[in-house]
Formats: structure tokens, sequence, C-alpha cells
């Protein structure tokens, strides 16, 4: 197990080392702020600068978000559907129902866990300017 480990965290800690910070450009700005361009450019008239792209309300960050935690939701759900099934059917088998019992308990910590990553997220993200 161990010999299977260190070249894992070999590669980990390569990329560590190699990977650079990457500060993005603001091309937008200087494209809306020219008089002579502002008003055939779709993109500086739809502009909303109370309104952050990333981070806003309907910001990408923000969606990206929601839609993960429905994916999740909906994991959960069919994970603990699945194990519920698998109690009925066990048969008396005290194994497959010990094993559809943890399965049901791993999905439900799954999705508090993930309820409060949105939450502190949620709270992350209001306070950003």
């Amino acid at each position: 197990m161990i010999k299977k480990l260190i070249p894992f965290l070999l590669i980990v800690a390569t990329f560590f080392m190699v990977a650079r910070p990457v500060f993005a450009a603001d091309v937008l700005t200087p494209v809306c702020d020219n008089p002579n361009k502002t008003e055939d450019i779709a993109i500086c008239n739809d502009a909303n600068p109370d309104e952050d792209p990333i981070f806003g309300k309907n910001g990408a960050a923000t969606i990206t978000l929601s839609i993960a935690s429905i994916v999740l939701a909906v994991i959960a759900i069919f994970v603990i559907i699945i194990a519920g099934l698998r109690i009925i059917t066990a048969a008396g088998d005290s194994h497959t129902i010990s094993s559809a019992r943890n399965q049901i308990l791993y999905a439900v910590i799954g999705l508090v866990v993930a309820a409060i990553a949105q939450g502190i997220v949620q709270l992350v993200l209001s306070k950003v300017p």
C-alpha cells in the first residue's frame, strides 16, 4: 500500500512545486471605456457594474454551486433508495442489511456535509465586495 502511495504523493508534490499563480486581466474596461466603441459592443451595454459576474447573485460560481448541490442531492437520494431496496430484498441476511444501513448513513452524512459547505460558501460569497 505504501509503495503505491509514494508515487502518487510525488506527483501531487510535483504539481504544487510546478504550479505558478495566474492572474486574470480585465479586458472589458479598456474596451467599454473607449467612447468611440461603446455603442456597438453588446457586452458593454449589458454590463451591470453593481453585479459581479463571478460571485454575484447570478454569477458563474453561484450557479455552479447550485447545480452541483442539486446533482449531489439527486445522487444521494438514489443511493438512499437503492440501499432501501437492498434492505427490503436482504431476506434476513444481517451483512447485507448492515451494509445497506451504512450506505444510508453515509448518504445522509454526505448531504449534511454538502449543505454545511454550501452554507459556508454562500456566507463567504455574500461577504465578497
